[in-house]
This record gives C-alpha cells, structure tokens and sequence, in this order.
C-alpha cells in the first residue's frame, strides 16, 4: 500500500496502480517489472475488464467506475497521494455488471457512499 519513491504525487493524481511486478522477459527470464511501464497495463487491464462487462459504458463511466471502487488509501477520500486510491478490478467488474443489469438500482449507492 506505499507508494514507490519515484510515482508522481499532486492534485491532478487520479489514482495509483500496481508497480515493480514480476513479468517473464523475452528470454524466458523472471524480472521485475516497474514504474509506470507497470502501473499503466494494470490500470488499463481493469479498465477493459470494467467495459468488456457492460459494452454501453462511455469512457467517463469506465472512469468513475474505476475511481469510485477503488481502495481508499492514505487520508480518507481523494488525496494528492493516492489520489482516488489503488485500482480494486473486482469491484469495479461487479459495479459494472449491476449497471448493466438494473442501472437505477445500481445507482442507489456507491463506494463513496460509505466513506465516513
């Protein structure tokens, strides 16, 4: 849950994603695999898992699915570290199934409905 010492901080962070993960390099080796060049595929990874369940999603929905299913970390709420929090992809998928299945119910409550 901490942030690596080189990610970018402010307030026009949307959220964080993971980073320094193992991937196997075109030789067949096991490396480390880090920084943004890391953060980005995982980020999008979810983001396209999120719109493959509810194909009638604009990218802004994608969005706030996203930032409002994510883990809130650091000080409660958004903030200039963690921006909106760590990318959760199984409750982002969840919120988008139950809008495509019942979007005004879906619509009652969210994540940030329960942040105190």
């Amino acid at each position: 849950t901490q942030i690596a010492w080189y990610s970018n901080e402010g307030d026009d962070l949307t959220m964080v994603a993971p980073t320094d993960s193992n991937a196997i390099n075109g030789s067949g080796s096991i490396t480390t695999f880090g920084g943004t060049s890391c953060a980005n595929p995982n980020l999008a990874g979810a983001a396209a898992l999120v719109w493959s369940e509810n194909l009638s999603l604009s990218g802004g929905e994608v969005r706030d699915i996203l930032t409002t299913s994510a883990m809130d970390l650091g000080a409660t709420g958004r903030d200039d570290t963690y921006g909106a929090g760590t990318i959760n992809a199984e409750s982002a998928v969840r919120r988008s199934h139950a809008l495509s299945v019942d979007n005004e119910l879906a619509n009652l409550y969210s994540n940030t409905d329960f942040l105190a």
